[in-house]
């Protein structure tokens, strides 16, 4: 059994670029076929998003499907491990495939879609995921 933990945030190796989204905002980790989420103390909270309804969130299992907001920035978690395994991100496995599946289903925000699959690389200094056209790394200052 392989686990693998991301910090998602402004400075994250899931990096997502709002200002309600806190540098470190939370983590995912994946084991296998598990998923499991975690708020890591932010300013803005992390939210269950269920029947269009925002329902604070600490840590807990979650599906693939399930979305999120993290601040006001919401994704999905097959979003996220679609950026995962974008950059080649091991450990991802079964959990990645079904989010394949879960994002490809009807009514997921198609430019949230491409921003999550495309557009990104590994920092060559610390590997946090950035994006292309970023020359230097939020993370760690690095050239990417």
């Amino acid at each position: 059994m392989s686990s693998r933990t991301y910090i998602i945030g402004r400075r994250g190796e899931i990096v997502l670029r709002d200002d309600t989204v806190s540098a470190r905002h939370a983590e995912l980790t994946v084991l296998d076929d598990t998923l499991f989420l975690a708020d890591l103390g932010s300013t803005n909270g992390t939210w269950l998003i269920e029947n269009g309804r925002r329902q604070p969130f600490d840590r807990g299992y979650v599906q693939p499907e399930q979305e999120f907001a993290f601040g006001n920035c919401v994704r999905s978690i097959a979003e996220l491990l679609n950026a995962i395994e974008a950059l080649g991100g091991g450990g991802v496995g079964a959990a990645a495939r079904q989010a394949s599946a879960a994002a490809a289903r009807p009514g997921l925000a198609a430019g949230r879609a491409a921003e999550a699959e495309g557009d990104r690389k590994r920092c060559a200094s610390c590997g946090a995921v950035v994006l292309v056209a970023e020359l230097v790394c939020p993370v760690c200052g690095g050239r990417t």
